[in-house]
C-alpha cells in the first residue's frame, strides 16, 4: 500500500501548494543570509559577501523548481505556467484572438449540433425502464425495401400466440387538432398495457381517457397540481386526464408525443378496420421474458409468423418477421435516416478541418513575427518539447474559448434549423424542437475542442521549435524567409479549397436536384387546383353519415361560382402519400398502386383516357365492378394486348374488377417519381374493395378566378355542415411544395454548409496571400525599382496563388465524384456525374479564391519602392 501512501502526500502537497512555496522561499532566504553572515564574519565586504553568497548558493528559482519536482505535480507547475503565459499572449493579440474563437465556434457548433442530434436518435436509450429488455417488432416483405408496421389481427395474435414477450403494446401516432387553440398535437393511440408493459404507471381502460406529458402538463395546464379529472379535447372528442407522465418519459416514439389515449380498435377513428390484416398501421414493442435473447425471440416470432403465413395466405404471404433492439434508428427508419445523419456528419467535419487549416496558417503567420521570442527561449534552454508544448497550449485554450462559445450556437442552430426547415404543414402544430445538452454533448465538445487544438496547432509548432538560432535572432534573417515560403501553408490553403469544393458539389448537386424536380411536367394542368382535405371519422361519423357528408359537400361546392369541376379522390395528385393492394393478375400476385376518385376525376385534370371509357355516374354500387388503369399498369401486365374487359381480383374469391378504360400516364405519386403501374377505384365502388380501408377523402376542384376567395368559400361551406369539423385547404403546389420538402431542407442545409465553407475558404486564402505578400514587400519594391510593372506584379501574386488553389480544385474534384456516386440515390434526376455542377461549381470556387486573392495582389502592386527598400 505504499502507492496509497505516496498517493495521499501528493495530495497534500497540491492542497498546500502555496503555504509551502512561501516556506521554502523563507526557509532559502534564511540559508542565504547564514552565508552572507558569514562571509562577513570572516572579513569580506557586505556587499561583495551578497554577491559570493549567492553564487555559492545557486540559482534560487532553479532550486525552487528542483524542490518542487521533488514534491511531486511538477507538471502541473509547468501546465499552469504554460496556461498563464498563453492567456498573456492571447490578451495581446484581441483582434486574433475573436477572430479565431469565433472561427472555432462555428465549427465546433456545428459540430456538436450534429452529434447532438446523433445522440438523441441513435445513440441515447428509449426513456423507459429497463431499455434494455425492450424489443421492437416489424414486418417485413420481400417487395419493400424497409420494415413495415404490424397490422391490428397480427399483433394480436402475436400478443397472444408468443412465449418469449412478457407482454406486446401496439402504438399509433396522430396528429389530432387541439379544439381549444386549434393547433394539431401529437398523440399516442395506444394499447391498454402501453404504460404497464414499459414500466411507466396503470393499464388504461378501454374509455376516452388521457395520460398528457410533462411538457403538455407545463405548457397547456400551467403545471395545475389539480389536473387530474380535468378534460382534454381531440378533434371534438373530450378525454378525461388521468394521469402526467414523468418527466423525462416520451414512449418508444419519436418526437415525444403530447398526449396518450387509449386504443380502442372497434371505434377507431382511422383510415384501417382492426379486422383487416392488410393495413399495416401499428408500431409494436414488446418486453422480452427474463433469460430471453434477441435472438431466441427472433426465433420464435419467425416460426409464429410461418405459420399466420399458412393460415392465412391472402393477406400473410411473404412476410416475415423483424425483432430490432429499441432504438429510434430502427429498420423501418435506417434506410432513410441514416444516410441523412451520416451526410451531415461529413459536410461539418470538413467545415471543421477548413477551420483547422485555416487558424493553422494564421498561427504560422503569427509564428514568424515570434521568431525572436522562440528563439530566445531555444538559445536560454528552453527545449524543443517544452516549446512544442508552449505553443501547443495556446492552440488548446483559443479551442476550449471557441468550444465553449460554439456549446452557445450548438442550443441555437437545430431551432433555428428548424424554424427554417419546418414543413408546411407543420405550423400547425404546437410543437417545439429540443434537443438537450447533455453530458454526452459537453463532453463530445470538449474532447472535439481538445482535438482540433491539437490539429490546428500542431504543424506550426513543430515548424517553429526548430529555427537557426543565429537567423532567429536577427531582423529579417532567414528564419522568417524560409517560412514565407513553407510548404506547409500552401498544404494549408489546399487543403481548404478542396474541402470546400466537395462541399460546394453535394450542395450543388442537391439544389439542381430540387430545380430540376421543380420543372417536371406532371402530365396535366396543375394551375387553380385546390384540395381540400378533411376527417370526419375523427368527429365519430358513422359510415352512413361519412357517404351523407361528401354527398351535401359535394352538391355545394358544384354550386359556387368560384368552382369550375369538383371531384372526390383519396390520395391526393402529386402528394407523398400511396396505397398499395395486391390484386390476382393473369393468375400471378402482384402489389399495385391505386387510388379512389369519383366520376369526374380525369376530366378535372384533363388526363385523357385512350382506349376504352372513363368513369360515369352510371358507376354505382349496384353496377358491375370496374376500374381504369394508366398505361404503365397496361404495358406491364398485358403487353402487346388490349386490357379493356381484362379482370383483376383482389382479395377474396369473388371480387373481381374489370378493366372499363386505359387513361394517360401522369405523376399521380410525387412529382420527382416517374409514373408506375396504377389502378383507379370508383368512389361509388369503394365499399366493394377489401384494401379500402377508412374514409379519408380529399375534395378537388378546379377554381375559376382568384384561388384564395374560392378556398374561403368552401371553408364557409364545410362549416355550414360541421363547424366543429377542421378542414384544410391548399393549392396543388402546396401539396407539391409540402411532397419535396425533404429535397429542399437537404439542398438547403447542404447550402448553407457549402457557403459556410466557401467564406471560411476565401477568408483563409486571403489571410494566407496577404501575409505572403507582407513578408514580400522589400521583394515587390525591388521588382518595381528595377522596371517591372504593377499589373506584373498582380500577375505574378495571382499565378502563385493560382497554382495552390488550382492543386486544392483538382482533389476536391475528384473527392466531388467519389460523394457524388454516394448520393445519386438521394437525387431527382441527375447522374452520379451532374455537368453543369461539375463545370460551373469548380469555376465559381476559383473566380472567388482569385477575387481573394486580387486584393493583396493589388495591395502589393502599389508598394512604393523607397519605402520598401527601406523596409525592415
Amino acid at each position: 500500500m505504499a502507492w496509497l501512501g505516496e498517493l495521499w502526500r501528493r495530495l497534500g502537497v497540491l492542497l498546500r501548494r502555496t503555504q509551502l512555496d512561501r516556506d521554502l522561499k523563507e526557509e532559502m532566504r534564511l540559508h542565504l543570509d547564514l552565508k552572507t553572515q558569514r562571509l562577513i564574519e570572516a572579513g569580506v565586504e557586505p556587499e561583495e559577501a551578497c554577491y559570493r553568497a549567492q553564487r555559492q548558493f545557486g540559482n534560487a528559482l532553479l532550486l525552487r523548481e528542483t524542490s518542487g519536482e521533488m514534491w511531486g505535480w511538477g507538471s502541473i507547475d509547468r501546465l499552469g505556467q504554460d496556461l498563464r503565459y498563453a492567456l498573456r499572449v492571447l490578451r495581446k493579440s484581441p483582434s486574433f484572438t475573436v477572430a479565431a474563437i469565433l472561427t472555432l465556434a462555428l465549427g465546433i457548433g456545428v459540430n456538436s449540433s450534429i452529434f447532438s442530434l446523433i445522440h438523441s436518435l441513435l445513440l441515447q436509450t428509449m426513456p423507459v425502464r429497463d431499455p434494455s429488455t425492450v424489443a421492437l417488432v416489424f414486418n417485413r416483405h420481400p417487395r419493400f425495401s424497409s420494415a413495415m408496421w404490424c397490422s391490428y389481427p397480427d399483433y394480436v395474435d402475436f400478443r397472444h400466440k408468443n412465449q418469449v414477450f412478457a407482454g406486446l403494446v401496439a402504438v399509433k401516432r396522430d396528429d389530432p387538432y387541439l379544439d381549444d387553440t386549434g393547433r394539431r398535437v401529437l398523440a399516442d393511440f395506444v394499447s391498454g398495457n402501453y404504460l404497464t408493459v414499459l414500466g411507466t404507471g396503470p393499464a388504461l381502460p378501454d374509455e376516452p381517457v388521457a395520460v398528457i406529458s410533462h411538457r403538455f402538463w407545463r405548457r397547456h395546464f400551467n403545471s395545475d397540481p389539480n389536473v387530474t379529472g380535468k378534460t382534454v379535447a381531440l378533434n371534438g372528442r373530450r378525454y378525461a386526464v388521468i394521469a402526467v407522465a414523468p418527466l423525462g418519459f416520451g414512449g418508444i416514439t419519436i418526437p415525444p408525443p403530447d398526449v396518450w389515449v387509449p386504443l380502442i380498435p372497434a371505434t377507431t377513428t382511422f383510415d384501417y378496420r382492426p379486422d383487416d390484416r392488410q393495413g399495416h398501421w401499428l408500431a409494436v414493442a414488446g418486453r422480452l421474458k427474463s433469460g430471453v435473447t434477441l435472438e431466441q425471440a427472433q426465433a420464435e416470432m419467425t416460426v409464429l409468423s410461418r405459420r399466420l403465413e399458412l393460415e392465412y395466405p391472402a393477406t400473410n404471404q411473404g412476410f416475415s418477421v423483424v425483432i430490432s433492439p429499441a432504438s429510434y434508428i430502427n429498420p423501418r427508419t435506417r434506410g432513410n435516416v441514416v444516410p441523412v445523419i451520416a451526410l451531415l456528419m461529413g459536410a461539418v467535419s470538413l467545415v471543421l478541418l477548413i477551420v483547422c487549416a485555416n487558424l493553422a496558417n494564421l498561427l504560422l503567420a503569427r509564428a514568424v513575427n515570434r521568431q525572436k521570442e522562440i528563439g530566445l527561449r531555444l538559445s536560454l534552454g528552453a527545449s524543443r518539447g517544452r516549446v512544442i508544448r508552449q505553443l501547443l497550449t495556446e492552440s488548446t485554450l483559443l479551442a476550449l474559448a471557441g468550444g465553449g462559445a460554439g456549446l452557445v450556437l450548438t442550443a441555437w442552430i437545430p431551432k433555428i434549423v428548424f424554424s427554417a426547415a419546418t414543413k408546411p404543414d407543420l405550423a400547425l402544430y404546437d410543437y417545439n424542437f429540443e434537443l438537450p445538452l447533455g453530458s454526452a454533448v459537453l463532453i463530445y465538445s470538449l474532447l472535439l475542442s481538445l482535438v482540433t487544438g491539437a490539429i490546428f496547432g500542431l504543424a506550426p509548432a513543430l515548424q517553429f521549435s526548430r529555427p537557426d538560432l543565429s537567423s532567429a535572432l536577427k531582423d529579417g534573417g532567414a528564419f522568417g524567409a524560409n517560412v514565407s515560403r513553407s510548404r506547409i501553408r500552401n498544404t494549408m490553403v489546399a487543403g481548404q479549397v478542396a474541402f470546400s469544393l466537395v462541399l460546394l458539389i453535394v450542395s450543388g448537386l442537391f439544389v439542381r436536384s430540387v430545380l430540376r424536380a421543380s420543372l417536371i411536367d406532371a402530365g396535366f394542368n396543375t394551375k387553380d387546383l385546390l384540395a381540400v382535405s378533411f376527417d370526419p371519422r375523427s368527429r365519430g361519423y358513422s359510415d352512413k353519415q361519412v357517404d351523407e357528408f361528401y354527398r351535401q359537400l359535394l352538391e355545394r361546392a358544384k354550386n359556387l361560382p368560384q368552382v369550375r369541376a369538383t371531384s372526390l379522390v383519396r390520395s391526393l395528385p402529386l402528394g407523398d402519400d400511396i396505397s398499395l393492394t395486391r390484386f390476382e393478375i393473369e393468375g400471378q400476385a402482384v402489389d399495385v398502386a391505386f387510388n379512389v376518385v369519383s366520376a369526374d376525376y380525369f376530366r378535372l385534370l384533363g388526363v385523357p383516357t385512350l382506349i376504352g371509357r372513363s368513369f360515369e355516374a352510371g358507376d354505382t354500387s349496384g353496377s358491375p365492378p370496374g376500374v381504369m388503369i394508366n398505361e404503365s399498369a397496361a404495358r406491364q401486365f398485358w403487353a402487346g394486348q388490349n386490357p379493356v374487359g381484362k379482370h383483376l381480383r383482389e382479395g377474396k374469391p369473388g371480387t373481381d374488377f374489370q378493366v372499363i378504360g386505359v387513361v394517360k400516364d401522369f405523376r399521380d405519386f410525387h412529382i420527382a417519381n416517374a409514373p408506375q403501374p396504377y389502378t383507379y377505384i370508383p368512389k361509388a365502388q369503394a365499399s366493394r374493395f377489401q384494401s379500402l380501408y377508412g374514409h379519408r377523402i380529399s375534395l378537388l376542384i378546379r377554381t375559376k378566378g382568384d384561388v384564395r376567395t374560392a378556398a374561403g368559400a368552401l371553408r364557409n361551406e364545410a362549416a355550414a355542415l360541421d363547424r366543429k369539423l377542421y378542414v384544410n385547404v391548399s393549392t396543388i403546389d402546396q401539396v407539391v411544395a409540402l411532397s419535396m420538402w425533404p429535397a429542399r431542407v437537404s439542398a438547403g442545409i447542404s447550402g448553407a454548409i457549402g457557403l459556410l465553407a466557401l467564406m471560411l475558404a476565401s477568408v483563409g486564402i486571403y489571410g494566407s496571400i496577404a501575409y505572403i505578400v507582407s513578408q514580400r514587400t522589400r521583394e515587390m519594391g525591388i521588382r518595381i525599382a528595377l522596371g517591372a510593372q504593377r499589373a506584373e506584379v498582380v500577375a505574378l501574386v495571382l499565378k502563385q496563388a493560382l497554382r495552390v488553389v488550382s492543386v486544392g480544385a483538382m482533389i476536391g474534384f475528384a473527392g466531388g465524384i467519389a460523394v457524388s456516386r454516394v448520393l445519386c440515390e438521394m437525387l431527382y434526376g441527375l447522374s452520379s456525374f451532374d455537368v453543369p455542377t461539375f463545370v460551373l461549381v469548380p469555376m465559381f470556387l476559383v473566380i472567388v479564391a482569385m477575387l481573394a486573392t486580387y486584393i493583396p495582389a493589388r495591395r502589393a502592386a502599389k508598394v512604393d519602392p523607397m519605402e520598401a527598400l527601406r523596409y525592415e
